[in-house]
């Protein structure tokens, strides 16, 4: 299992991971692709999901939110996801990844926290990028506290020789 660093996945260099045998990008939703307050996924979100077609890497949503919530964000797109994902367990992943006939070792998981996303995908050996969030202000309840908890074990991370992906010239606008 390899782990990543990255700003921001809209920044992530599509080509390169192809380059690199991916062909499944498992995203997180909330402070990964959207706010937590975004209702439906916005424009950068969908400009995302297109350009990750044109290089063939398909995407599959995994979160820990409601059914509900998933599928008012995912209205009008052609995205499979997995809610109520119990990250950090696996039980539902794997069961998720059968489904779709995905080869995990050809997956690559992001997300923005460590206890949830990335010990995720640490269990399951799958390949992660740990992310940015894109704003800590607009976390929920529980995740404010995962983050105090994750603090140390972040700071760790951060300060360790992980490589950063390789990013493009230019963000989505």
């Amino acid at each position: 299992m390899k782990l990543f660093l990255s700003k921001s996945v809209y920044a992530l260099d599509l080509a390169f991971l192809k380059e690199k045998g991916y062909c499944y990008l498992l995203l997180d939703l909330d402070n990964t692709l959207d706010y937590p307050s975004t209702k439906i996924a916005s424009l950068k979100a969908k400009k995302f999901f297109l350009e990750s077609s044109s290089f063939d890497l398909k995407i599959a949503i995994v979160s820990n939110n409601t059914h509900k919530r998933l599928t008012k964000y995912l209205e009008n797109v052609d995205v499979p996801f997995l809610s109520s994902a119990h990250k950090p367990a696996t039980k539902r992943l794997k069961k998720f990844l059968e489904e779709l006939n995905w080869d995990q070792n050809k997956c690559l998981m992001l997300g923005d926290q460590v206890l949830t996303d990335y010990g995720c995908a640490k269990k399951m050996a799958i390949d992660f990028v740990l992310l940015e969030p894109l704003n800590r202000s607009a976390d929920h309840f529980f995740t404010r506290i995962n983050r105090l908890l994750e603090r140390p074990k972040r700071a760790k991370i951060l300060k360790g020789d992980y490589p950063k992906l390789k990013t493009k010239e230019q963000d989505y606008e």
